[in-house]
């Protein structure tokens, strides 16, 4: 849950920012820097669960991916299956909320 929150708070005032007429140069600069965090967030939670074990929310709770032996899990099992899938599940899942009712 803090893992969407994180993803899903910059999405939220991107989609705002970009609703508020007329634009100006702060809110450009504000879509900018959500732009960038949607696509450093993902890619450093990558990094960490690949060296770490653990997300950022995993960290705040301190739970750690491990296998079953105690050794960390492999590049496929931790960072694949558990990060990039689920990332990419989230950004289709804002896209639809959030722009897809503007293009009907």
């Amino acid at each position: 849950m803090i893992n969407i929150q994180l993803f899903l708070a910059p999405a939220i005032v991107m989609y705002i920012v970009l609703h508020i007429r007329p634009y100006s140069n702060i809110f450009f600069y504000i879509t900018l820097a959500c732009i960038i965090f949607l696509i450093i967030f993902p890619a450093w939670q990558c990094y960490w669960m690949r060296t770490r074990g653990q997300s950022i929310g995993k960290k705040i709770m301190g739970i750690r991916v491990i296998h079953l032996d105690n050794s960390s899990p492999d590049f496929w099992t931790n960072v694949i299956k558990r990060e990039i899938i689920y990332y990419l599940y989230l950004f289709f899942l804002v896209i639809t909320i959030f722009y897809l009712p503007d293009l009907l």
